[in-house]
C-alpha cells in the first residue's frame, strides 16, 4: 500500500510511492489485544460491565458472503452478511468487530436448530470496537440468553446479520462526487472493515468470499474477483454476483460502484483494466502501454505469474491514500495520471516516475501481502518491505535510463532522520497496539532497505529463489515473520556464520531501532601491508552483513564481511576506492579524507548508482 504524501491524522497512513518521488526533490513528507491463535477468535469466559454478563462463544471463521446495497447517491448503504464457522467453545455471545454499524437483525443457524442473534448494549469505551451478539432462543419471547449446545462444538454454523451503515469520507465505504457523477469505494487497511461489516477484522483470518452487490439499474460495480452475473430485480435494481474470492484477509476485501470507463489493457498476462471517471479516462494511455511491461517484469523478478484472474487499477478522487493493493481491484489516486511537473522524466520515456512507482509497488504487493499475508501488524514490513524492493528492481529492469536507485538513496534521508531520534520504532515491534502508527517510512523504505541489504549480501537471484519458496509455502495463507526471517538467514552464506548466528543477525536488523554509521580509511605503505579499513562508528546491531566494491592495483572487487566493529581488508597497492557495492544497505558511511579524494578521482570507474552514493555520503 501506499498513502498520501500529505500530512494526515495518525490515523491514516503514509504515502511510500510520493514520499519516494517527493524526497529526491529534496522534500520530506511523513505523516506521522492478544492475539489470538490464526482463524480463532475469543474464548469462553465470563464479564461484568455495564452491559449484562456474558460468555463469549470462541470459533473460526470459515468463509463470508456479503451482500451490500449500495447507492452513489445516497448517504447510507444496507448490507446482509452470513459468517459460517466452526465452533471451537461454547457460552452464549458472538463477538465481532463492528464501528458505527447498526444492527438490524440477526440469526445463527447450526443444522435444522436456529437461534435469534440479540445485540447487546455497548460496555465501556475499548480499544477495539466491537458488537457482541447474545442468543436467544426462537421461541423465548423474553428475550432470555441461550447457551449454545455442546454438541456443536466442532459443528459449522452459519451467523446471519442484516445492518445499516453511513459512508464515510476517506475509509470503510466512502463516496465521492465529480460533477453529476456519483461513486462508491473502499478503503479497509489496516482497521477500516468494521467499518463497512461486522466480521472479524484481523490479517490472520483469510477467507474465501462471495459478494453480490445491488445497485442503481445499469450501473457499473466491481470487486476483488471477476463479475459473475447481473440481474435485474423486482425492485428495479440490478444484483451483480462476483465468482468466490481466494481467500483474503478483511482489509483487502474492496468494493467499487459508479459511471466509470472502462480502458482495457491489451498485452496483459491476465485481464486488466484501468477503471476511471469519464474526466480522466483520457490520461492513462501511457500507462496502458506500460503497465504489461511492469507486470512481466514482476513476474520475472519474483519467479511466479500474476495470482490472481484479473487486475483492475481504479482511479480514485482525492483519495486519502496514493495507492492500495487490492487483489484484482487495485485502488489508486486518479490524480497521479497528470503530469507531475517536477522533471523527472527522462526524455522518450512514457510515464512519469511517480506514475511508474505506484504501479510497480501496488503490483509487488499481488505476491508480498496478497498472497501471503502476515499473520499480525507487526510484520507489516512483509508488505510494504518487499513491494519496495521488488518495485525498485523491477523499474530497474523496465526503464534503466531512470536510475531509479538513485531516488532510493535519497528516499533515504526520511527513515535515517526518524531512526536516530530516541525511542524510535523498529521495522518490526515486540507488539502492535495500534497499527495505524507503522504506516510510516521506517516500515516502507527501512524495511526495504534492510530486504536490500541481505538480498544483497545474499545475491539478489539466490534471495528472491528462497522467497519464492516463502511464498508457494504460503499461497493463499498467512505467513508467519519468523518464518520469513529463518528463510533469509538459511539463504546468507556461511561466511557470515552458522544458521544460529545468520537469524540472530537478521532478527536485529528487523528488530532493533537505530542507523548502523560506519567509517572507511585505506592503509597504504612501503612495505605493501596495504588494507581497506572499516570501523563502526556507531554499532547498532553485533554484526551487521556488508558489502564493499573495492578497487585496487588487482582491478575492482566484491568483498562480503559481517561487520563487528573494526575489520581489515588486504588490498594489492593502494585501494583507489572503496564504498558499499552497488550503493546498496541500510546504513550511513564517511570516507577519509584522502580515500574521498581517490575516490573522486576514479568515479569513472562506478556505476551511477555508487557515484550517487559517494555525493550523497558526503553531504549527510
Amino acid at each position: 500500500m501506499a498513502t498520501s504524501a500529505t500530512a494526515r491524522p495518525p490515523s491514516a497512513r503514509w504515502d511510500a510511492s510520493l514520499a519516494i518521488v517527493a524526497l529526491a526533490l529534496g522534500v520530506a513528507n511523513i505523516a506521522c489485544g492478544v492475539r489470538a491463535p490464526a482463524g480463532v477468535h475469543g474464548s469462553a469466559r465470563r464479564i461484568e460491565a455495564t452491559a449484562p454478563a456474558y460468555s463469549l462463544i470462541s470459533f473460526r471463521v470459515d468463509a463470508y458472503h456479503v451482500r451490500l446495497d449500495l447507492d452513489p447517491q445516497a448517504t447510507s448503504f444496507g448490507g446482509e452478511i452470513e459468517v459460517l464457522a466452526t465452533i471451537a467453545g461454547g457460552g452464549d455471545t458472538f463477538e465481532l468487530h463492528g464501528d458505527q454499524l447498526e444492527i438490524v437483525s440477526g440469526k445463527l443457524d447450526a443444522g435444522e436448530a436456529t437461534w435469534r442473534l440479540t445485540p447487546l448494549a455497548p460496555g465501556p469505551p475499548a480499544r477495539e470496537a466491537m458488537v457482541r451478539l447474545r442468543l436467544v432462543a426462537e421461541a423465548n419471547a423474553a428475550g432470555e440468553p441461550a447457551a449454545l449446545p455442546a454438541h456443536l462444538v466442532g459443528q459449522q454454523v452459519v451467523l446471519r446479520l442484516a445492518y445499516r451503515g453511513a459512508y464515510r469520507t476517506d475509509d470503510g465505504l466512502f463516496t465521492r462526487r465529480l460533477g453529476h457523477d456519483a461513486f462508491v469505494f473502499s478503503d479497509l487497511e489496516p482497521r477500516g472493515a468494521r467499518r463497512m461489516m461486522p466480521i472479524v477484522d484481523r490479517p490472520d483470518v483469510k477467507v474465501p468470499w462471495t459478494v453480490e452487490l445491488d445497485v442503481p439499474p445499469g450501473m457499473p460495480a466491481y470487486g476483488n474477483a471477476p463479475e459473475r452475473s447481473r440481474t435485474r430485480l423486482a425492485n428495479g435494481r440490478d444484483r451483480v454476483a462476483f465468482d468466490p474470492t481466494a481467500p483474503l484477509p478483511s482489509y483487502l476485501f474492496a468494493v467499487a460502484v459508479g459511471p466509470f470507463v472502462e480502458v482495457p489493457v491489451p498485452n496483459a498476462p491476465r485481464p486488466t483494466r484501468f477503471l476511471l471517471p469519464a474526466d480522466h479516462a483520457g490520461k492513462v494511455a501511457a500507462a496502458v502501454t506500460v503497465l504489461p511491461e511492469i507486470i512481466r517484469a514482476a513476474e520475472q523478478f519474483v519467479g511466479m505469474p500474476l495470482p490472481y484472474p484479473k487486475l483492475d487499477f481504479i482511479g480514485v478522487p482525492d483519495f486519502n491514500g496514493s495507492a492500495m493493493e487490492n487483489p484484482g481491484l487495485v485502488t489508486f489516486d486518479v490524480s497521479a495520471l497528470a503530469p507531475t511537473g517536477d522533471g523527472a522524466m527522462p526524455p522518450r520515456e512514457p510515464i512519469s516516475q511517480h506514475v511508474g512507482i505506484i504501479l510497480a509497488h501496488e503490483v509487488a504487493h499481488l505476491w508480498f501481502g496478497d498472497l501471503a499475508t502476515p499473520r499480525d501488524w507487526r510484520d507489516l514490513w512483509f508488505n510494504e518491505g518487499f513491494a519496495t524492493y521488488v518495485s525498485y528492481r523491477v523499474l530497474d529492469a523496465v526503464f534503466p535510463a531512470w536510475e531509479i536507485g538513485r531516488d532510493k538513496i535519497a528516499a533515504r534521508r526520511a527513515p535515517e532522520a526518524i531512526d536516530q531520534l530516541i525511542g524510535a520504532q523498529p521495522v518490526r515491534p515486540a507488539s502492535v497496539a495500534t497499527p495505524e502508527l507503522l504506516f510510516t517510512p521506517i516500515t516502507y523504505l527501512k524495511g526495504g532497505a534492510i530486504i536490500e541489504t541481505i538480498a544483497a549480501a545474499a545475491g539478489h537471484e539466490a534471495f528472491m529463489t528462497a522467497m519464492r519458496e516463502v511464498l508457494l509455502a504460503h499461497e493463499h495463507r498467512n505467513v508467519h515473520g519468523d518464518d520469513v526471517l529463518l528463510a533469509m538467514a538459511r539463504v546468507l552464506p556461511p561466511l557470515f556464520g552458522d544458521e544460529a548466528a545468520r537469524v540472530a543477525m537478521v532478527t536485529e536488523l528487523f528488530e532493533k531501532s537505530g542507523l548502523t554509521e560506519i567509517a572507511i580509511s585505506t592503509r597504504c605503505t612501503a612495505a605493501n601491508d596495504n588494507a581497506v579499513i572499516v570501523e563502526s562508528t556507531k554499532q547498532v546491531v553485533a554484526r551487521f552483513p556488508l558489502c564493499l566494491r573495492i578497487g585496487d592495483a588487482s582491478g575492482s572487487s566484491r568483498t562480503c564481511l559481517a561487520l563487528t566493529q573494526r575489520v581489515e581488508i588486504p588490498t594489492k597497492g593502494c585501494a583507489r576506492y572503496a564504498l558499499p557495492a552497488g550503493g546498496e544497505g541500510y546504513l550511513r558511511f564517511t570516507l577519509s579524507p584522502k580515500l574521498r579524494q581517490t575516490t573522486t578521482l576514479a568515479l569513472t570507474e562506478l556505476t551511477p548508482r555508487e557515484q550517487f552514493t559517494v555525493d550523497h555520503a558526503a553531504h549527510n
